[in-house]
């Protein structure tokens, strides 16, 4: 009591029950603290917050029992979480928990390579009825991680992800290469004003989506408009390159997208958006990009038959 009089704070280990109750504040890091785990958490990073992070401060202030829940998060199993390393680190880990902030948030939330939203919805469907288990030590999470990978056709072993990593950067190398080193020499104006209309459309649709302006993505950028016209010119002559190049080695090949793979991959993105008719998606492609939902599916169709291709006859020096 001494040292608290002249300013001190006194923080003690105690089992002492006559000490803990003269104490000002308890926490209870006992057999059953677990399921308080979570108000623990968010009484010390409210506490932090209101000194370094007012916005922080101010959300967790007014929703408590929400941001008492988000930490408590398999806080009450057998082995509880503890990836909390101090407060500071904890907005940065659960800012998509938070309407406040994920509304705001600057950052890109990408799901690496895997953008079919079906597939993605499968993949946690999968985990969740058939892999989940919240008494699974480490290594029994991580080998179930592997079967679900597996099953949905990715890398279940590190060498295996190495070799699949190995032939995505040739044949990325190979498209690349065979680009590079075609010359164009007469760029089709009225595909190139069609590219430009699609790249404009794409990118109007995208900030529709996002509540955004033209004028808030220059800024993101750091771009005027006359330099966005310039990229916009450039990236449309260099698509329609490609597209060039590819047609011409399809053309020289015989390689051709075929109906039955052209109706698998339609029903997928009918699917995948929601749409009952091909004309739907076909509005749907037009708002969205500028063009058909037949030219877009035909044509990764058919650079993806052409890349493998190229891929199967590459030389490795």
């Amino acid at each position: 009591n001494r040292l608290v009089a002249t300013g001190n704070t006194i923080v003690v280990i105690e089992h002492n029950l006559d000490f803990i109750m003269d104490a000002d504040y308890i926490i209870d890091m006992g057999p059953d603290a677990g399921k308080n785990g979570g108000k623990i958490v968010y009484e010390g990073t409210l506490n932090w917050a209101k000194d370094y992070d007012s916005e922080f401060y101010e959300i967790l202030k007014n929703h408590k029992d929400y941001a008492t829940s988000v930490f408590n998060i398999e806080r009450e199993q057998k082995k509880p979480r503890k990836d909390y390393g101090c407060y500071s680190e904890i907005k940065e880990q659960t800012w998509y928990m938070f309407k406040e902030l994920f509304d705001k948030w600057d950052k890109e939330y990408v799901f690496q390579t895997i953008s079919d939203k079906e597939e993605i919805k499968n993949i946690l469907t999968a985990y969740m009825n058939k892999y989940y288990n919240e008494f699974d030590t480490k290594e029994e999470w991580f080998d179930h991680m592997k079967d679900l990978a597996h099953e949905f056709g990715y890398a279940k072993e590190v060498k295996e992800y190495k070799e699949k990593t190995r032939e995505s950067i040739v044949r990325d190398m190979a498209i690349a290469k065979v680009c590079k080193d075609t010359k164009v020499n007469d760029y089709p104006k009225d595909r190139v004003s069609s590219m430009e209309k699609q790249i404009k459309t794409s990118i109007e649709s995208y900030l529709v989506q996002n509540n955004s302006t033209l004028e808030d993505y220059l800024s993101g950028l750091k771009i005027s408009e006359e330099d966005y016209v310039a990229q916009i010119e450039t990236t449309s002559k260099q698509d329609v390159a490609n597209q060039l190049v590819y047609n011409a080695i399809a053309q020289a090949e015989n390689i051709e997208v075929t109906d039955e793979e052209y109706k698998k991959e339609i029903d997928t993105y009918m699917k995948n958006y929601g749409c009952e008719k091909e004309s739907d998606l076909d509005k749907t492609f037009h708002d969205m990009y500028g063009t058909t939902a037949n030219m877009i599916i035909n044509n990764e169709l058919l650079y993806s038959k052409i890349a493998d291709y190229l891929v199967g006859n590459v030389k490795e020096s």
